[in-house]
């Protein structure tokens, strides 16, 4: 169960999962993620038994300076994580005797940034990037790319998709 608590200011969140012990894998990267028993005598927070009757968890209710509590957040009510869709139509093109700049279609709105993979280094690029200069090559360097798209949920596959499909240039000699 999961369950956000706002304090007194209106401002404080606090994450729980319901089995108690160590923080389930989906929820282990959540800011304030923690063992029920542990928030145990916070204001409007108590461990115990479900209120189905499950296993232990815990309830909680957000109170602001006056006015009555508000319910409790269930897993249900919390919208699901997804991960990003994955970029498309990757093409490499050389800007300079040092340089090869990447454009891609950028087709989620959700990412934090792409990672951009060249088979054996990898750079990022922030959100909503449609383009990277993979720069410090030498001249005539031919090199080969991937990219994907990732956010806290995960990663999207990286394009082009198939293992063998690589977007690639060849920098200008000099």
């Amino acid at each position: 169960m999961a369950i956000a608590a706002i304090g007194a200011a209106g401002a404080a969140a606090v994450l729980l999962n319901g089995g108690g012990g160590a923080p389930k894998p989906d929820t282990a990267a959540q800011p304030g993620a923690s063992n029920p028993a542990e928030l145990a005598g916070l204001d409007g927070v108590s461990a115990g038994p479900s209120p189905a009757g499950g296993s232990a968890g815990a309830s909680a209710s957000a109170r602001g300076s006056s006015g009555p509590a508000v319910p409790t957040a269930s897993n249900s009510a919390r919208s699901a994580a997804v991960v990003p869709s994955m970029p498309s139509g990757l093409t490499a093109t050389p800007r300079n005797a040092g340089t090869i700049r990447l454009t891609w279609t950028d087709n989620s709105g959700n990412e934090s940034g792409f990672t951009v993979l060249n088979g054996a280094a990898s750079r990022n690029a922030g959100a909503n990037a449609t383009s990277f200069d993979w720069d410090g090559l030498a001249p005539g360097t031919y090199m080969c790319f991937k990219v994907r798209a990732y956010n806290p949920s995960g990663v999207s596959a990286y394009t082009p998709t198939a293992q063998e499909s690589w977007a690639c240039a060849t920098t200008a000699a000099v």
